[in-house]
């Protein structure tokens, strides 16, 4: 997202104005991107990715080589980023 748009999809941002953009800003990214948006959410939901996730961050659990804290922030980042778009 480029910083000039911050004040109206940031954080931080609020208001009649903030919620209309957004709404239209959504409208038009589904309208550009569904068809990508609609596949990236059908392999999320997929159960063998999730299954192919989950199998690679408990090998990498089981690997004594790496510190619990990190691989807990690995599936933590993991589980948060592969999220469905909701447009």
């Amino acid at each position: 997202m480029p910083k000039i748009l911050d004040p109206f999809t940031g954080h931080e941002a609020k208001g009649e104005m903030i919620d209309e953009y957004t709404e239209l800003f959504q409208k038009q990214t589904y309208k550009q991107f569904g068809r990508q948006i609609d596949e990236f959410n059908e392999i999320i939901f997929n159960a063998s990715f999730t299954k192919r996730i989950n199998n690679c961050l408990e090998e990498l659990s089981e690997d004594a080589s790496f510190e619990k804290m990190d691989i807990e922030k690995l599936q933590k980042a993991v589980h948060s980023e592969f999220m469905p778009i909701e447009i």
